[in-house]
Parts: structure tokens; sequence; C-alpha cells
């Protein structure tokens, strides 16, 4: 198990579980410590150029992008906007 407070590799200190973080990665918009009962794992996710509806407010854009996502499967064919150790679920929860 990872202590807190926790430092990637790419520099970020992340004081919290489940709380994401502004990445210094040059390609992600975000980082988090994930948990799911006993089981950790770092996410990063959502590229910086991308636009989310934190900036645009479109809802038809919004609709759009859950419909799409609403499909993603893992490797076990569960949905992956329903676990928390995916970044579907992330970018779902937090940009969209």
């Amino acid at each position: 198990m990872m202590d807190l407070p926790y430092r990637t590799s790419k520099g970020e200190l992340i004081s919290s579980f489940n709380k994401p973080v502004t990445s210094k990665d040059s390609t992600h918009k975000k980082v988090v410590l994930a948990k799911d009962g006993t089981r950790t794992k770092l996410i990063r996710f959502w590229a910086k150029w991308y636009s989310d509806f934190t900036k645009h407010k479109d809802n038809d854009r919004r609709e759009r992008y859950r419909a799409r996502h609403w499909s993603i499967k893992t490797k076990d064919w569960k949905l992956a906007y329903k676990n928390k150790l995916q970044a579907a679920y992330r970018s779902r929860k937090e940009l969209w």
C-alpha cells in the first residue's frame, strides 16, 4: 500500500486518495491516486490539448461524449466508466 503524501515520478504531490490534482506531465491534465477497497492505482487521464465540459459548457458535446464512452469496456468486459481504477471513470466524473 502506498503511503500519503505520495510524490509521483513527474513530481506531483498527492495528499489523498481519489482526489485528482493537476498533472505536471506534458500530455495529461489530471493525475489521481485511485483507491478501491485494498487496490490502489496511479491514473493519468485526459490529454491537455483536448477540450472538456469544464471549458466549453456545451451540453450537446457533453451528451455525445457520454454516449461514446458509455460502451467502453475493460479487458474483463465490464463497463470502464463504473470502475474507479479506470481513466474512463475519472474523465467522465471530473471533466464531463
